[in-house]
């Protein structure tokens, strides 16, 4: 039994190793699958993008200086897909933005440092359309803007 544990641990060790992306060194790499790595003047990772058949696919990553992760952006045969996240550098949830055939679409959401949440606003076919504050207030047109811009909005 105790041989069985140990050829299946070793077996599953092996094909997690096979399935790990290789960094990228060259375009033929990111056509075959790859990670390509981002590093500061430091040399402190500060971003990863996984590759396949020459296009982004996966979930490309950021990384805060300190190392923790500030973002994470899942692709799909080189299109933003699914729901992007920020982080806080304490760890905790920033944003999450729906993301649908590299176009924002669905209902994006901020959350404060506690990790409440502050604000929702719904995209359609990446245009903002409507949104409101934790706290019930409705965001004009002119809010929307200014939030599309970066501009922040006044929740109160």
């Amino acid at each position: 039994m105790k041989r069985f544990v140990y050829v299946l641990c070793l077996s599953s060790f092996m094909i997690m190793q096979a399935n790990a992306l290789k960094e990228c060194q060259n375009d033929q790499d990111k056509i075959s699958g790859c990670v390509e790595k981002g590093y500061d003047a430091n040399g402190n990772l500060r971003a990863e993008t996984p590759y396949q058949n020459g296009k982004r696919h996966g979930i490309e990553k950021f990384y805060y200086e300190n190392g923790k992760l500030r973002a994470e952006l899942p692709y799909q045969s080189g299109k933003a897909q699914d729901i992007s996240k920020t982080y806080y550098e304490s760890g905790n949830l920033e944003s999450e933005l729906p993301y649908q055939n590299d176009t924002v679409h669905g209902i994006a959401k901020a959350y404060d440092e506690n990790g409440d949440l502050m604000l929702e606003i719904v995209y359609k076919d990446g245009a903002a359309i409507s949104g409101k504050c934790a706290n019930g207030k409705k965001l004009t047109s002119a809010d929307l803007h200014n939030f599309t811009n970066g501009d922040g909005v006044s929740c109160n």
